[in-house]
């Protein structure tokens, strides 16, 4: 798990049993538990499967790379003759909820 996660899911949690202790009813304590398993979910760190072989594109996280191509050498004397590509990367929560 990703620190920051422990940081919002505990502090929502204590948040909630303050409600609950000043109010007396537990009602008041759902919204921030309820937030609290969402970034306990959302700053997971699963341990992630990378296929083996040559010359793949693995995408970091959980993000979807819709398009890579060849691209043009930028012009200069630090450019070289090296080739490259360029990538685009999506992700989102949505994708999240899936993988």
């Amino acid at each position: 798990m990703v620190r920051d996660g422990y940081i919002y899911g505990v502090s929502l949690l204590a948040v909630a049993a303050v409600l609950v202790w000043l109010t007396g009813a537990w009602a008041w304590s759902v919204a921030p538990v309820l937030l609290a398993a969402f970034f306990l979910w959302f700053f997971r760190d699963p341990e992630r499967v990378i296929p083996p072989g040559a010359g793949l594109v693995v995408s970091p996280g959980a993000a979807w790379l819709p398009k890579q191509s060849p691209s043009t050498p930028l012009a200069g004397p630090a450019s070289g003759s090296a080739s490259s590509s360029a990538s685009s990367m999506f992700t989102s929560i949505a994708r999240r909820l899936v993988a």
